[in-house]
């Protein structure tokens, strides 16, 4: 896990959002990353995320789900995982504003069965930090995520990909850009790409 000084100022803007404690990983949003997505998500008014894999970020964003009134539902595919950030959820009384949701990995992605109700209100955020990817044969691991939400995406949605500086994430959001219609812009400082639809492009913050 690299982080630049840049994640070290982040961590101190994001300690109003900090209380108990989730480990960050390898797989880990960095903390500049998770500070540009809570800027997107408060400025642009966002009360309904969706989190494909989870981790520290889904304390951060539960939290401040919590003081906006909105909600967050986590994907998490290894149960040991799920069980450690559900707890922590739990701990910190954040059930009513987050949900973690187990979901196995079926050909590569997420077990459809399990994730199908999260497209049943409109989400305003999707961020996609999961599955695992960027191994040999699982380079468009996270494709699946943009049509399987796609219709349950809402006219202001934001659509954000992590680890964009991985060839196979490039891949994916020019597949996004081409099947769904939104325009992404790329901030290769902290890897990571923001699409929104044309005439709602994210706030630049």
């Amino acid at each position: 896990m690299k982080w630049e000084a840049g994640d070290a100022v982040a961590i101190q803007l994001l300690a109003p959002l900090s209380a108990g404690y989730v480990p960050w990983t390898t797989w880990s949003l960095r903390p500049e990353a998770l500070l540009h997505i809570v800027n997107q998500i408060v400025l642009g008014g966002l009360s309904n995320v969706v989190e494909c894999g989870s981790g520290a970020s889904t304390l951060y964003l539960a939290r401040l789900m919590r003081q906006t009134g909105g909600r967050i539902a986590s994907v998490e595919h290894d149960e040991r995982w799920f069980h450690t950030v559900s707890r922590a959820i739990d701990d910190e009384g954040l059930t009513e504003c987050c949900t973690v949701v187990h979901a196995p990995l079926e050909d590569g992605w997420y077990a459809r069965a399990s994730v199908a109700a999260l497209r049943r209100e409109e989400i305003d955020c999707l961020l996609v930090d999961g599955p695992p990817a960027g191994e040999p044969g699982h380079h468009d691991a996270r494709y699946p995520a943009g049509p399987f939400f796609a219709e349950a995406l809402s006219p202001r949605a934001l659509v954000i990909l992590d680890d964009i500086d991985r060839e196979g994430e490039r891949a994916v959001m020019e597949r996004w850009r081409a099947e769904l219609g939104f325009d992404f812009t790329v901030y290769e400082h902290i890897s990571l790409a923001i699409g929104s639809r044309p005439d709602a492009a994210p706030l630049h913050v």
